[in-house]
């Protein structure tokens, strides 16, 4: 087990941004209709997650996550095929890659500890299980699994002191739960992350463009 490493990963930035809006790109096809020149947009703290650093234009990062290398993914812009290019990208603040919190386990889609060392980044450990138990408290928990590291970018945006969050680009297209025993394990985890972000005080997720997650979290109406 990696030791305490979520808190050095994590610690010096709890309550970091009080107060502030944060923003969430990730790479699904509504990102093509997301405008950058507004005000939302450059006063708020921006997160980006897995290839959105292919995007054209590129956009600017204060913080960068991944923790799935995707050779389970067909994609041509998955980690492994492209390890130079993540690694030499560096955000302007932090860059985070998430590592398995158990060494010896089956699952080998997440990144490794050199994987951080080659890409300056700072490695965070994520469950090996998926329990849905989310947390404001990274310096003490692990990020609650969910199938996803968005979800991961949400707790350390929360963590950080960030009271709205926009989703951009996560369109969450597959099945929903019930419909089909095909791809829901992806929605499963957005539900439990309602059902957690409604237990805490003044925190509010707000979805521009929504697709899969449109009954989800509010609506942006600009």
């Amino acid at each position: 087990m990696h030791k305490n490493i979520n808190k050095n990963a994590f610690s010096t930035y709890k309550g970091i941004h009080d107060g502030k809006t944060g923003i969430i790109l990730a790479t699904g096809p509504s990102l093509n209709y997301y405008d950058v020149a507004t005000d939302l947009h450059k006063n708020s703290i921006i997160v980006g997650v897995n290839s959105i650093i292919f995007a054209d234009p590129q956009y600017r990062l204060d913080y960068y996550f991944i923790q799935d290398n995707g050779t389970t993914d067909k994609g041509q812009k998955a980690y492994f095929r492209c390890k130079e290019i993540y690694d030499k990208y560096q955000p302007d603040m932090q860059k985070f890659y998430g590592i398995n919190d158990n060494p010896l386990s089956k699952k080998k889609w997440y990144l490794t500890l050199k994987d951080c060392e080659s890409g300056g980044a700072t490695p965070y450990t994520t469950n090996r299980r998926t329990m849905y138990k989310y947390t404001h408290e990274l310096e003490k928990y692990t990020p609650g699994e969910g199938h996803s590291v968005i979800m991961t970018a949400i707790q350390f945006l929360i963590f950080t002191g960030v009271l709205t969050i926009y989703l951009v680009g996560v369109d969450s297209t597959g099945a929903r739960v019930g419909e089909t025993t095909c791809k829901n394990y992806n929605m499963t985890g957005w539900f439990k992350m309602k059902e957690w972000i409604d237990t805490l005080h003044g925190i509010n997720i707000i979805n521009i463009n929504p697709i899969g997650l449109i009954d989800l979290f509010e609506k942006y109406n600009d």
